[in-house]
């Protein structure tokens, strides 16, 4: 059946403002009007940092407190100090209060009223008009309350969120403090589709047909029993490709649910080249007028798991090339915008990676909607503890004495409640392939012992860990993990379980192992061929590897193995050593998400197409160089004369020819380097250092380093020149130091600061350098390697912007934008 969808806007008035909400209305069999109101509720908040006594109360005084949209992290912007943990990146929590004044219209007077959160760090209470409507204390959950009897129709109402994060260093990494996800507003009629309650699944998938199950669970809160239909429309692009409708009648006050089968013809299907999204609008209509609809994205694909060949999708089999994330993005904190993920996203993709590993907890909605458009497979994650909490370091990673607060506190009341809410959010996305239950609960004495840890079994990257008797047994870890292995298949059973796991023979006897459909194993690909001999039947992949060659020449060549997730794709803020460190800085990309050179030798790896990219250091010592060495190389080609030099090609080439001042310097050929980065080794003349390669005889690919004079100026370039003015659109901008022939310097570092004039913010000021402990408040950066990058976000007004950079003793630059409507 054809049809044509269409998008229609309507407008709300919100706390005097007009916000936007997308409403679904086809050209078919129905009336304009919408049963679902739905948006961002995100702009003009009012935030206080500290406790506020009262804050909640609708007649309390905030005429004092700060206006700030969200999503917001406030720890960000304070200064970092040791006087807070290593593991939040020397970064404090605290308690934030968040209020909130909007307008509903009489007009909603019989209907649903919801606020959503996406994601609130940590320990949130909500209330409306002064009544407290909830409480959450998991930050990275999202949740939706009713707020129906508390609001106040043709008036003003107030909504207020206590935020306590007082417990700062209650986590391994930097977590940020706030509302630092979106919220929406969400009205609707009484009887309605329940929060997250259409599940779809491809039960069937083939290139000639598919069978898309639309499973939908609805509510009547009509005072009434009531008869109405149930309507589906599978739509691609414009067109509506099957669509059902069933009649159900519903006592007034109960809930139920109707599973409907819409097949599709030749379907376009969902992989990693070819991330095709179907788009399901769900409704309920009663005499012709709607009561409620939700849309729903789909992906029509097929995965399977295999202990012989490894990962399937659409019956192709594909190892996995994973990365490890997490949710920050270094002066941006938690709170990071869409195109800056998106932006991420793409240079994990150009750099051939296929699938991301949420670390260790589940990432925004935004994020999740980005790898389902850009075709990136993800593994969900819940939890990094359990009943017990692990070490949260104080004075940097591994030093001194570690804190115990975090998560563990509240596992055992809301843990059901918090997997339950991060399954129901996520299993429509197409991109999700597994749901990860932990990560390294089982790691020796930390906090679990037991007395297999004496075993000769224990894996020899563990050789210090024995016996702690007077630890938690780590026994009742078996049970935990087939609790909520369990409460997952309730709610998805289409996707497999699985854990990072680092002590596999104590969690096989624990019966941890037992719980999981596909195990993970952490740093133990040493292992893996014993472990398959003892368990053929196994599913295995490495959940978290080193970024040596060995780790992925064990992957690629066993077929069983489905594939790794490196430690890890960008620096991220926390898990930090001793101040000044603000990160983790041992990442593939740095904190500003710039490709550092270790990012070229997996893209050689990983990409099929041509690859070539030179990197120099100075010569150490003689032989070879595997890649742990060449990580403190970098693109610069200036030394002192006649000093020796390593050169570096990370490639892909069957062959590279090195030329200096255009004389060559002879073709190196791969087969020769078994580390699969090609090396020369020359004493260092000022010049052009240039580089070809070849396939097949054929030049491919090519890469040059020059030698730079003396700083001079600043260049800037921006990723994006034109932005919609809807608060949330952000220009990405680079700002290099050049020198006098307008040669890029990768090295140096200058003060930089930052003027933005017009309809826009600065957002951060970010270098990469994870030594540098200036306070992202501040309009100006110190440089590392030559560069900072901007993060420039519109507001709601059109016009032009000028973005501005100067530094003491150089030219300056500056860069125009334009903000346009959204």
């Amino acid at each position: 059946m054809k049809g044509k969808f269409i998008n229609t806007f309507r407008s709300l008035l919100i706390g005097g403002l007009i916000a936007n909400f997308v409403s679904c209305t086809t050209g078919y069999d129905s009336p304009e009007l919408a049963g679902r109101l739905e948006g961002h509720f995100n702009y003009d908040w009012l935030f206080h940092k500290g406790d506020a006594e009262g804050a909640y109360k609708l007649d309390f005084n905030d005429a004092s407190w700060d206006v700030v949209d969200l999503p917001h992290d406030w720890s960000i912007k304070e200064q970092m100090d040791t006087m807070w943990a290593s593991c939040s990146g020397y970064l404090p929590g605290g308690i934030g209060w968040y209020r909130k004044r909007f307008f509903i219209g009489k007009e909603a007077l019989n209907r649903k009223v919801f606020i959503r959160f996406d994601g609130v760090y940590n320990n949130s209470t909500v209330w409306i008009n002064g009544e407290q409507v909830g409480y959450r204390p998991n930050g990275y959950v999202a949740f939706q309350y009713d707020i129906t009897d508390h609001v106040k129709h043709g008036a003003e109402n107030v909504l207020a969120v206590k935020v306590d994060h007082s417990q700062y260093a209650d986590s391994r990494w930097y977590t940020g403090s706030g509302i630092y996800r979106d919220v929406e507003l969400i009205t609707t009629h009484p009887l309605h589709i329940v929060p997250w309650g259409v599940y779809v699944t491809t039960p069937e998938v083939s290139t000639g047909k598919a069978i898309v199950k639309a499973e939908v669970e609805f509510v009547n809160e009509l005072s009434a029993d009531a008869t109405f239909n149930v309507e589906n429309y599978l739509v691609f692009d414009l067109d509506t490709v099957f669509k059902t409708s069933s009649t159900v009648s519903l006592k007034s006050g109960n809930q139920d649910n109707l599973i409907e089968n819409l097949e599709v013809e030749a379907p376009h299907l969902w992989d990693m080249d070819n991330p095709h999204l179907y788009r399901l609008i769900t409704r309920l209509t009663r005499e012709g007028v709607v009561m409620d609809e939700k849309e729903t994205r789909v992906g029509i694909r097929d995965i399977s798991f295999s202990e012989k060949t490894g990962f399937s999708i659409n019956d192709s089999t594909v190892k996995l090339k994973g990365i490890c994330i997490h949710h920050d993005a270094g002066g941006l904190g938690a709170a990071v915008p869409p195109m800056v993920l998106a932006d991420r996203l793409k240079i994990l993709k150009e750099m051939g990676c296929n699938a991301v590993r949420l670390a260790h907890n589940p990432h925004s909605s935004v994020f999740m909607n980005l790898c389902d458009e850009l075709g990136m497979l993800v593994i969900v994650e819940a939890f990094d503890e359990w009943e017990l909490p692990k070490r949260k370091w104080i004075n940097g990673r591994n030093a001194g004495y570690p804190g115990h607060e975090g998560y563990a506190a509240y596992f055992k009341k809301w843990h059901r409640q918090d997997i339950e809410s991060i399954v129901r959010r996520d299993r429509n996305h197409p991109s999700v392939i597994m749901w990860s239950i932990g990560n390294e609960i089982d790691y020796p004495n930390d906090p679990y012992s037991h007395p297999l840890l004496e075993s000769e079994e224990k894996p020899a990257r563990y050789h210090w860990a024995g016996y702690q008797s007077a630890l938690p047994d780590a026994s009742r870890l078996g049970q935990v993990a087939r609790n909520l292995s369990m409460y997952v298949k309730m709610l998805d059973n289409t996707r497999p379980v699985t854990s990072g796991i680092t002590m596999p023979h104590l969690a096989t006897a624990i019966g941890y192992i037992d719980a999981l459909d596909v195990v993970g194993y952490n740093y133990l690909e040493g292992i893996i061929e014993r472990e398959k001999d003892n368990y053929p039947y196994r599913i295995m992949y490495s959940s978290e590897s080193d970024r040596s060659l060995e780790t992925w020449t064990f992957a690629e060549s066993n077929d069983y193995f489905l594939g790794q997730f490196l430690w890890v794709g960008f620096d991220f803020l926390g898990e930090a050593k001793e101040f000044p460190f603000r990160s983790f800085s041992n990442a593939i990309c740095d904190l500003a998400g710039n490709k550092l050179p270790e990012y070229y030798f997996w893209k050689s790896l990983w990409q099929a197409s041509p690859v070539l990219e030179l990197s120099t250091l100075e010569q150490q010592s003689d032989g070879n160089r595997e890649l742990s060495e060449l990580k403190s190389s970098w693109p610069v080609w200036n030394y002192k004369e006649k000093q020796d030099v390593v050169v570096a090609a990370f490639t892909n080439c069957e062959a590279v020819e090195l030329f200096l001042n255009e004389k060559s310097l002879g073709i190196n050929k791969m087969q020769d380097f078994p580390s699969k980065i090609m090396i020369w080794e020359l004493p260092y003349k000022a010049g052009k250092l240039r580089a070809v390669g070849y396939l097949n005889g054929k030049p491919v690919a090519f890469s040059e380093l020059e030698t730079h004079k003396a700083a001079f100026a600043l260049k800037v370039d921006a990723d994006e020149l034109t932005l919609r003015a809807n608060k949330e659109d952000v220009s990405q901008i680079s700002v290099w130091i050049t020198d006098l022939n307008g040669n890029i310097i990768p090295e140096g570092n200058h003060k930089i600061e930052c003027l933005v004039q017009g309809p826009a913010r600065l957002l951060a000021l970010e270098d990469g350098n994870p030594l540098n402990t200036e306070s992202y408040s501040f309009p100006y950066r110190s440089s590392h390697k030559g560069k900072i990058k901007a993060y420039i976000q519109s507001l709601d007004k059109e016009g032009d912007i000028t973005v501005s950079f100067k530094a003491p003793g150089l030219i300056g630059d500056s860069i125009k934008l334009n903000v346009v409507a959204k």
